[in-house]
């Protein structure tokens, strides 16, 4: 189904500080829209307000047609009591939602109520249309897809790493069957093959989506849109054509504020110099002219009306610099700096780990893991979701026993 999603003129606010100020975008089917800007800056609460999550203070969100299916996947899986990996597969793809409507309105129907048919066939509608009846085959083969497996789908969630979770998180996109499509960092915690699946997905997918991520080098092979957030104003700019395109159109904009505010800044000393240095000039002039004893009427006369014209170039300077259009300093955000502290040179073994096991507990054991790291060697340390790659970190710091 086409769809889109247009919000017009969003502000919202945490008590007295302003997290959007009329924010419009528009997200339709096709568009691949990435959400840039710094940690804090509004970017989640712009995508809860699009998807109904939160009420703007200001501003509408109206979704067209009103019965598009709009999916809205959050950083962090959020795993519920007692559910196992189907289940939270079955509920943020929405098929759990569809299938307990259709339940109702089948109950509905049976019980005679005025208007279940037209429940009933808007339910059936939504369930075939997110696949609900295929479920169980689509989501076992997605599972083998993204490492899991088909044969965990009844494991509890809860039990689930960090990595492996990333990897329910993908198979829930791959398997939504949303019109339109809200995400939340999903690249977070996948490893290689899960981000290109990711990517695979949603750069073929007739489904309209925009999403939030810090990886440049993702956003820049997905999208074909950038909004980014202005941290000072806390507006939205909106740059199409990909990264790039964003990338060059930000540097020229900040190019040109920059010449703006120069230009202003000399026009505006310009005019400051000349009106104080011309009436200085009047002002010592009428006093020599006062002092001077002449007593010719007609140089007197000339000799002030020198200094009046000074004066009166004095004013027409000032009343240039009162309509001077006055141009803001272009905002300087902050910039990330870190400093580590000095240390003496270590010795050229820095790490040495021999045959080490660690179980981490819930059927996952590593090792045995031999490792070896020399002074002023980089290491990267890369590997599927679940393999051990933070157990072998904290092997390395000592954070457990093997």
């Amino acid at each position: 189904m086409s769809a889109q999603i247009v919000a017009r003129n969003l502000s919202f606010a945490h008590g007295p500080e302003v997290v959007l100020a009329d924010v419009s975008l528009t997200v339709a089917s096709g568009h691949r829209i990435g959400v840039v800007g710094p940690n804090g800056v509004g970017k989640s609460t712009l995508l809860r307000l699009l998807v109904g999550d939160l009420e703007p203070e200001r501003g509408t969100v109206a979704l067209v047609p009103a019965d598009a299916r709009v999916g809205h996947l959050t950083q962090e899986l959020d795993v519920r009591a007692g559910e196992t990996i189907a289940d939270v597969i079955a509920r943020r793809t929405g098929a759990d939602m569809a299938q307990r409507e259709l339940d109702a309105s089948m109950r509905a129907m049976a019980a005679g109520d005025a208007d279940a048919a037209d429940r009933y066939s808007a339910a059936l509608e939504t369930w075939l249309h997110l696949g609900v009846a295929d479920l169980d085959a689509t989501m076992a083969e997605t599972l083998e897809r993204v490492g899991l497996g088909a044969d965990r789908a009844d494991q509890p969630a809860a039990t689930l790493s960090g990595g492996e979770r990333a990897r329910v998180n993908l198979a829930s996109v791959l398997l939504a069957g949303f019109d339109l499509l809200a995400l939340d960092e999903p690249t977070n915690d996948l490893d290689l093959a899960g981000l290109a699946l990711l990517e695979h997905f949603l750069v073929h997918s007739p489904a309209g989506f925009v999403l939030i991520s810090h990886d440049r080098a993702f956003l820049e092979r997905v999208v074909t849109s950038v909004v980014e957030i202005d941290e000072h104003a806390r507006t939205a700019t909106r740059y199409d054509g990909g990264w790039q395109a964003y990338l060059d159109a930000r540097a020229a904009a900040r190019r040109h504020a920059e010449e703006a505010f120069a230009g202003y800044v000399e026009t505006r000393d310009n005019l400051r110099g000349q009106a104080q240095q011309t009436r200085e000039w009047s002002a010592k002039g009428i006093g020599k002219v006062k002092r001077s004893g002449e007593t010719d009427k007609f140089i007197r006369h000339w000799n002030k009306a020198s200094s009046e014209k000074l004066a009166g170039k004095a004013a027409r300077a000032e009343k240039a610099l009162e309509r001077l259009d006055v141009v803001d300093k272009p905002w300087e955000g902050w910039d990330l700096r870190l400093d580590f502290a000095t240390t003496g040179r270590s010795g050229d073994e820095v790490v040495s780990l021999r045959d080490v096991v660690v179980d981490h507990g819930a059927g996952f054991t590593l090792g045995p893991v031999t490792l070896d790291i020399g002074y002023g060697e980089r290491v990267a340390l890369v590997g599927p979701n679940g393999s051990g790659k933070t157990t072998t970190f904290y092997a390395v710091a000592g954070l457990v026993t093997p």
